[in-house]
């Protein structure tokens, strides 16, 4: 095998073993300015669900089991390619609710459609939302009917017994004649001695709000 002669010296490789050449010292050049040291401060937190949906806690959002889907996973789910926030519905032990063997629940959608900003799979049927930790609660603990899953969980993470409806008629079926299930599941294991039916905003000055809250008081009272 050929081998090189390590004396041997290159044209393009600098000959360590050479004096090395003393380069004078410019005295009246600026000193180059020292590079700042890297900041410490962490990098800003990605957005997260809190941000989304404020007054709830990111742990009450997770312990509801609420997360973003996308089209695809929203069109298995519904039926529609809606994205966005998923709702699972869980009865009082916990358990899923289900609809033609799936598990239940709505969409906070992305992108409304028109009016429409919630979506559940067509031909399912009106459910009442119960939000998690509602089973805790004493017997006898005043129990709150209000439009909206966020606005049931944020009431319950702040202390109050609440039941989300999807809408003034919510809490029944067959044109608000029948009282839903799931309500009477908490009316029965909680016996409240008081029940409060919240509507939106606008509630004093929408004529259904009245009609809606008539019919209900008539349901639980039979």
């Amino acid at each position: 095998m050929k081998t090189h002669n390590t004396t041997e010296t290159t044209p393009h490789i600098k000959n360590e073993t050479a004096a090395p050449t003393t380069q004078p010292v410019d005295t009246t050049s600026t000193p180059p300015t020292p590079v700042p040291a890297l900041s410490t401060t962490p990098p800003a937190p990605t957005p997260n669900i809190s941000t989304i949906r404020p007054g709830i806690s990111d742990a009450m959002l997770q312990r509801a089991g609420i997360c973003h889907i996308d089209a695809k996973t929203a069109f298995d789910r519904t039926g529609q390619p809606y994205s966005g926030l998923w709702i699972p519905y869980n009865n009082l032990d916990g358990t899923d609710m289900v609809h033609a063997g799936k598990p239940f629940g709505r969409i906070r959608m992305d992108v409304p459609n028109e009016k429409q900003k919630y979506h559940q799979e067509y031909g399912s049927p009106v459910r009442a939302y119960l939000p998690p930790g509602l089973a805790d609660f004493s017997k006898g603990t005043p129990l709150y009917l209000i439009e909206g899953e966020f606005k049931a969980l944020a009431l319950v993470e702040a202390g109050f017994c609440a039941i989300g409806l999807g809408g003034i008629y919510g809490y029944g079926r067959q044109k608000s004649t029948v009282l839903l299930e799931e309500i009477k599941a908490v009316l029965g294991h909680l016996a409240p001695e008081q029940v409060h039916f919240v509507g939106d905003s606008d509630m004093c000055t929408n004529y259904q709000y009245s009609d809606a809250a008539i019919k209900l008081h008539k349901l639980i009272n039979n």
